[in-house]
């Protein structure tokens, strides 16, 4: 038997547990009462009941009861101490009700709380805080009407229409769910801060791509829309009392409207000695797909697209910037993931960048970027797939898609390309000539052909006509002086 007696809700589950009556009115046995006659039957003992059979279906509600540390007004996985946890620092160190567990998936650690069945019956509650957990249907919540604080953060919540008809809402923190469409939450006009950041799947995909819903969200104080996937979001200009604001690592291509906006907040976060309310603005880190394939011939050379972002270049002016793109950086991409390399080491993919891409450059004239690609030398094929990240300091915008091939050029082509080296400063000097009957004979190299003119000019200097060397004529010299003397002296022995 279980009562809800901390939501105020004292009716005994008992008879549920042991009976019902059917259509005729008969007392019949329940199933729960079978399966109690079937655990006896088997020989289990009241202890072994409850820990295999009880317990199972009774944790979920039991939770929730335990996690409710104010009854009737606030619901926390956290020690509150009769405080208001709406006022509580959440930096502060709190103590947890139910424990944390470690995962290797996004959400990094869980409670392992999976349901919230039974808060329905708080129909005071005000306030609820049962983060890191697991639950995925809070349909649970649809009728408190008193409700206005929410933090379901680290869940695993896809559908929010149950919090449609929850209009005194005033704090809702949804990040790190699995949420797709936020459109259901128009109706909360009364809130002040909204955090709805990195609902993506663990890979990445999916997430919140439309956020035109907070346009009637006037109250907004706090907006985190981060690491989904929504393409537009001018719906922001309108929102007047924004203090803190964050739509970075997005696919927003188009800053046309929001440009004075962003402008404003950002120009203010910049000024942290004149900042008072911490106005922030988080804009950079659009990611966009730029699908471009192209084909390099060996030789190298370059190609241009044209940059997919609309007014980025004007708002980089209003902050006196020719561009925010002054440095682009390519990043290799490995069967659709960014390489993961240790830090200060290359990676093989930054080898393969290295050898191929000789500069990336953005033209903020004609709006374009230009890959410029080194030849290739060896005798292999190559084939390069990169994020470029196009950046002024710390405010990057990714540009994906780009994948590079490359032809190599024939060993005929590297032979036929390689100028014939000759003996400086004797034109005359016939080339070295190759044994016959060797055509596997590898030519000699420029700086090997240097050395041996160096010591074939040392030795000998013949004209193609014959004559002697150098050193010979110092020989035959060197003879006759020496006869003539010998001659001499035997003339005046005489």
């Amino acid at each position: 038997m279980y009562c809800y007696h901390m939501f105020g809700y004292k009716e005994s589950y008992a008879s549920e547990l042991l009976s019902t009556i059917d259509r005729e009115g008969a007392l019949v046995p329940s199933l729960y009462f079978m399966r109690i006659l079937a655990a006896k039957a088997m020989g289990l003992n009241d202890i072994e009941f409850i820990i295999h059979h009880l317990l199972p279906n009774v944790i979920s509600p039991i939770i929730v009861a335990a996690t409710l540390a104010i009854a009737d007004e606030y619901c926390s996985v956290y020690e509150s101490d009769g405080v208001d946890i709406t006022k509580v620092d959440k930096d502060s160190k709190r103590q947890s009700i139910i424990p944390l567990y470690k995962l290797d998936t996004k959400w990094m650690v869980t409670r392992k709380m999976k349901s919230i069945e039974g808060i329905q019956y708080a129909k005071n509650l005000e306030a609820i805080e049962l983060s890191e957990c697991e639950i995925s249907d809070i349909t649970p919540l649809k009728d408190l009407k008193k409700i206005k604080y929410i933090e379901l953060d680290r869940n695993r919540i896809t559908d929010v229409s149950p919090l449609a008809n929850l209009t005194e809402l005033e704090h809702l923190k949804l990040y790190n769910n699995l949420i797709r469409d936020i459109s259901p939450l128009k109706t909360l006009t009364k809130l002040n801060y909204l955090d709805v950041h990195f609902n993506v799947d663990n890979d990445g995909s999916n997430g919140i791509t439309n956020a035109d819903v907070v346009r009637n969200m006037p109250e907004l104080d706090t907006l985190d829309l981060s690491a989904n996937h929504i393409t537009n979001v001018d719906a922001i200009v309108g929102l007047n009392k924004l203090r803190i604001l964050d739509f970075s690592g997005n696919n927003v291509s188009d800053y046309a409207n929001i440009k004075d906006k962003v402008f404003e907040m950002f120009s203010k976060q910049l000024d942290e000695y004149n900042n008072p309310e911490r106005v922030s603005c988080g804009f950079f880190g659009q990611k966009l797909n730029v699908n471009q394939k192209v084909a390099i011939p060996a030789t190298g050379g370059e190609f241009t697209f044209n940059s997919p972002y609309s007014g980025l270049d004007e708002l980089a002016e209003m902050f006196e910037l020719n561009t925010f793109f002054l440095m682009c950086n390519p990043s290799y991409v490995s069967n659709g993931m960014l390489d993961a390399t240790e830090i200060g080491e290359l990676g093989e993919g930054d080898k393969i960048i290295e050898e191929m891409i000789e500069s990336i450059e953005y033209n903020s004239e004609n709006k374009t970027f230009t890959v410029k690609v080194k030849p290739n030398t060896t005798t292999e094929k190559k084939n390069l797939k990169i994020d470029v990240n196009a950046t002024t300091g710390e405010l990057g915008f990714i540009l994906t898609g780009i994948e590079i091939n490359q032809e190599t050029q024939s060993e005929e082509t590297k032979t036929e390309g390689k100028p014939e080296t000759k003996p400086e400063g004797n034109p005359e000097t016939k080339p070295e000539t190759k044994p016959e009957g060797n055509p596997e004979t590898k030519p000699v190299s420029p700086v090997a052909s240097q050395n041996k003119k160096a010591s074939n000019e040392k030795i000998s200097a013949l004209p193609k006509t014959g004559g002697v060397s150098e050193g010979m004529s110092i020989l035959l010299g060197s003879l006759v002086t020496a006869i003539g003397a010998i001659m001499l002296l035997s003339k005046k022995r005489n």
